[in-house]
């Protein structure tokens, strides 16, 4: 885990690189933009946040190897038996309904949520809307929590994305 560790903080580092480069190659104040109002702005804040992870990632794999020893440690300790596992794997909602035990249809309903919420529900109905839906249909499916816990966590994710991105960002979103 320490090896990969280094390697996906290498690899993150990278993406955030070329992040950067993509967000200062757009336009900036030459083009009337107020720097605070810059179209490259916040990809280049979430890009240097990205790095920065990717830099913490990989310092940790070379200077604190007690950190793996506790995590392996911490990992053989919460082993439990057969049963145990199986109950604990169970969701909040409830069991899976037989056709969800395999993971290759699971994946493949999450290709078809999000599908979904890209192609027909994004620009027909309000963001907050067609997240909202989106996050509802999501936790529903996975039997993550009952209809009215289900649909407060996503009017509340929605509300919070929007205004985080739209409002706090000034990112416009769909």
């Amino acid at each position: 885990m320490q090896k990969s560790d280094w390697w996906c903080g290498l690899a993150i580092i990278l993406i955030s690189l070329f992040f950067i480069g993509g967000s200062l190659a757009m336009p900036w104040s030459d083009k009337g933009f107020n720097w605070s109002g810059a179209p490259g702005l916040t990809p280049l804040v979430l890009a240097v946040f990205l790095g920065i992870t990717g830099i913490i990632l990989m310092v940790r794999s070379r200077r604190n190897p007690e950190f793996y020893e506790r995590l392996e440690k911490s990992l053989a300790e919460n082993i439990v038996e057969e049963e145990d596992a199986r109950e604990a794997e169970k969701p909040i909602g409830g069991e899976l309904p037989g056709f969800l035990q395999s993971e290759r249809i699971r994946m493949l309903l999450v290709i078809v949520l999000c599908a979904v919420y890209t192609f027909l529900l994004l620009g027909r109905l309000h963001y907050i809307a067609a997240t909202a839906i989106f996050v509802a249909a999501f936790i529903l499916v996975f039997r993550g929590a009952g209809w009215l816990k289900s649909g407060i966590i996503a009017v509340l994710v929605a509300v919070c994305v929007w205004l985080a991105f739209q409002q706090g960002l000034g990112v416009f979103l769909p």
